[in-house]
């Protein structure tokens, strides 16, 4: 399985789009450790153009060794998905039940692009399997 990783872009209108390829990962998506090869266009900086951010205008690294490193984490931890979550009556959270996806298998993958990427540190980059 191949999987490419993008530079988020911010456009004017506030809506996202694919920008620079930034890397691949590479693995079976059988629990097997897989390889991440991250380009130089990491390195380059990114502007922000939407105007309702409030950073516009500013430029940043696009993917700096710290986003690397989180990512690293996301990709070799499992993820706990809570359901049945609810409240209690003093406003505390409760669950009542979840399940475990553990590192590198497909469904993991699938669920880091879907919803870990848009809402950790790694927002800026988004990612798209491209081969199986």
């Amino acid at each position: 399985m191949v999987i490419n990783l993008y530079e988020v872009v911010i456009n004017e209108n506030n809506s996202r789009s694919f920008g620079r390829i930034i890397g691949k990962i590479m693995c079976t998506g059988d629990g097997t450790p897989g390889k991440v090869e991250y380009y130089d266009t990491c390195k380059e900086v990114s502007i922000v153009r939407c105007k309702h951010h409030p950073l516009y205008g500013t430029t940043m690294s696009m993917f700096d060794d710290f986003d690397k490193k989180h990512f690293s984490k996301i990709l070799n931890n499992s993820i706990y998905i809570t359901t049945d979550g609810g409240w209690n009556e003093d406003g505390t959270v409760h669950h009542s039940g979840g399940r475990s996806l553990m590192p590198w298998k497909r469904e993991t993958l699938e669920y880091i692009l879907k919803y870990e990427l848009p809402a950790s540190l790694c927002a800026s980059i988004c990612g798209e399997i491209v081969e199986d």
